[in-house]
């Protein structure tokens, strides 16, 4: 009896799949390997100061090493890697090898981590790198993860600043007190701490001028504002005077750098004359306007007229009223004192 043809593709598809599933179970049931990440140096420094060309990469370079209970199921063991970099602040790019095949003839495979440090990134914190990984069995679906390793990333610290004054000119008189507000510009990765000092404090001193003026300690890339304080004695010589100052990054001189100074010229005038009063000026009180004096009273001006007299010698054309009208007044009454008696006389004749 002869098989059909669907019945042995049937067979032989069954029979592969049986295979695989027993691949698949042997590689599984291996076990776990023991896969080790070591670092060639678990420290390294890097330069990241813009001027000097410097690009900021720093690299590792380090070795994977496998231990595998090897079966005649098992072909491969791939192993992934993963670096990550940064300072707690900022993260810093960092790339790895591609991913690394093992197997019974190759046990231990070198690789290479690039990180690259932002240019102006700070001297501290210091930077942390770690390596870790993931491996896989191939073909197979176990898998697990690798014991990372950590080095540190020392950035270099480097050192410039520069002075500039908000004012660099000011006047004042003897007696006074002035100043200058110095802004002064950390323009390096590192804390520094900068030595403020006159030049020419003698001669200013000479002249009856005295300066002082404080230390700062300033962040890395920061800036800070500084009060220059002037005192004009009273017997200060007048005129203008050149106030030099110079600083000295103490901590560039510590770190191996002892000629990081900087100069800044600042001026000043001493007028002439009395310092202005600090109280404010009061103004006059008004004069009142004199009383307008009519044509006819020049040369009287001097000439005082009691507003209640009765009698105005001078009053002229001024008291006709009040004497006219007693005058009718008068007349009425001695017409009314006529007229009764008329009557009274009239009445007796009848």
């Amino acid at each position: 009896m002869r098989t059909p043809p669907i019945f042995l593709a049937m067979v032989i598809i069954l029979s592969v799949l049986v295979n695989c599933s027993i691949v698949t179970r042997e590689v599984n049931g291996v076990g776990r390997p023991a896969v080790t990440i070591e670092l060639a140096s678990y420290n390294q420094s890097v330069d990241v100061e813009p001027d000097e060309g410097n690009d900021g990469i720093v690299q590792f370079s380090g070795t994977i090493s496998v231990e595998v209970p090897w079966s005649p199921s098992i072909q491969y063991l791939i192993v992934y890697l993963n670096a990550t970099a940064g300072n707690g602040t900022d993260q810093w790019p960092a790339s790895t090898s591609p991913p690394l095949t093992f197997s019974k003839q190759v046990t231990t495979q070198n690789f290479q981590v690039v990180v690259r440090v932002p240019e102006e990134t700070t001297q501290y914190p210091q930077g942390l790198l770690t390596v870790s990984g993931r491996w896989i069995y191939s073909p197979g679906t176990m898998g697990g993860s690798i014991e990372p390793v950590t080095a540190i990333i020392y950035v270099i610290g480097y050192y410039d600043h520069a002075l500039a004054a908000r004012e660099s000119y000011v006047e004042g008189y003897r007696g006074d007190e002035v100043g200058y507000d110095l802004m002064i510009s950390n323009l390096g990765n590192a804390y520094d701490t900068y030595e403020l000092s006159v030049e020419n404090m003698n001669q200013l001193n000479g002249k009856g001028v005295y300066v002082s003026v404080r230390d700062v300690r300033v962040p890395p890339l920061a800036e800070m504002t500084v009060q220059v304080n002037v005192t004009i004695s009273s017997t200060a010589t007048r005129g203008n005077f050149e106030i030099e100052l110079r600083s000295k990054a103490r901590d560039a001189a510590a770190a191996g750098d002892p000629d990081i100074t900087r100069s800044i010229t600042l001026n000043l005038r001493v007028l002439s004359g009395d310092k202005p009063s600090d109280e404010p000026e009061v103004e006059p009180e008004p004069i009142p306007d004199e009383p307008e004096v009519p044509d006819g009273d020049q040369g009287n001006e001097d000439k005082i007229v009691p507003e209640d007299s009765a009698v105005n010698e001078d009053a002229g054309d001024g008291s006709f009223p009040f004497v006219g009208f007693i005058v009718a007044a008068i007349l009425v009454t001695i017409i009314v004192v006529i007229g009764i008696l008329a009557y009274i006389f009239g009445k007796r004749e009848d």
